[in-house]
């Protein structure tokens, strides 16, 4: 099988719709294709669990059913595999599309994806409906899309250049101590009770999140003590019950109609890094900077709101 296509894709996703599909709109169509397939018969949850089945094998046990034209679509025999890209992409596709949050195992998942260097994944494939929650990502990752992705309850550890995980889900996920996200769009993702694991002997920061994309976020009880954030966007992100305490770093970043609650916590916020949380206590008692900063550096990049905040939880600011 040659390299899979956008056309390949979206006609295999045609397929699936039918056979996924309880209207009796389709009842027509399928059955031309199950007569096709020498299929006649079968019911659409009996085709339903059968493909379930194989794409689970595939993927799943790394095992590749053969067989044989008088025998299909049963099969005879299987081969093991691991590298057989387009069957494992297909079978992710299918599990994807007909499964009912099906939960894949992600440790093999993200093994496989970072082979194939995201040649397909989120571009052709998606996810949004396959189980990842609870997955450990150990390595980071390129510029891998994983948007819409289920990952609530998983842990993050490593570099992450320029991943999508927008629309994403990761509630009460852990972003271990030494962890990079540098040019990552999470627009639109669920980060309530994200925690950024706290170490206090570590230098400069315990986590970075650097020129990143919080637009439209839910980041609802979120922890970040001494975490970075510099040249990040937060427009219309949720930060109720966010601590953004402890030398939290908020260099340069923009703030623009965010929500904010009496729980918003940004005591110590860091306002102007250079690489070291300790830094700040050498500057933060220089009013007419901290002024500069609030007021005068990027006005229309701060939200009221979030200057009254830095200064209400901070009166030496003032």
């Amino acid at each position: 099988m040659s390299t899979l296509s956008l056309e390949t894709i979206s006609f295999f996703d045609g397929l699936l719709y039918l056979i996924k599909s309880d209207s009796s709109d389709t009842d027509l169509y399928f059955d031309q294709i199950t007569k096709s397939f020498g299929l006649e018969g079968k019911t659409k949850s009996e085709i339903r669990s059968t493909l379930i089945r194989v794409a689970e094998k595939n993927f799943e046990i790394e095992i590749l059913p053969l067989a044989e034209s008088i025998y299909y679509p049963q099969t005879k025999g299987v081969i093991n595999y691991r590298n057989l890209q387009n069957h494992r992409w297909i079978s992710i596709q299918l599990l994807n599309k007909l499964g009912d949050r099906y939960k894949i195992n992600s440790e093999r998942f993200f093994k496989f994806i970072r082979s194939t260097n995201n040649s397909i994944l989120g571009y052709i494939i998606t996810i949004e409906n396959l189980d990842l929650s609870h997955s450990k990502i150990e390595e980071g990752l390129g510029n891998y899309n994983l948007s819409r992705a289920k990952l609530s309850h998983s842990s993050f550890y490593g570099n992450f250049f320029g991943t999508i995980i927008s629309g994403a889900d990761l509630s009460d996920s852990l972003i271990k101590v030494g962890t990079r996200f540098i040019g990552v769009d999470f627009s639109g993702s669920n980060l309530t009770n994200l925690l950024a694991q706290n170490d206090r002997s570590t230098s400069p920061f315990v986590a970075h999140f650097i020129d990143c994309i919080f637009n439209d976020c839910n980041m609802t009880n979120g922890v970040f003590e001494m975490t970075s954030f510099i040249l990040s966007k937060f427009n219309r992100t949720n930060l109720s019950g966010v601590k953004l305490k402890n030398y939290a770093d908020i260099s340069l970043t923009d703030f623009t109609e965010v929500t904010l609650d009496e729980n918003t916590d940004t005591q110590d916020v860091n306002l102007l890094s250079k690489g070291y949380y300790y830094e700040w206590d050498n500057v933060r008692g220089n009013k007419s900077l901290i002024r500069a900063i609030l007021y005068d550096l990027d006005p229309n990049n701060l939200d009221p709101k979030m200057r009254e905040k830095i200064l209400h939880d901070n009166p030496d600011y003032q």
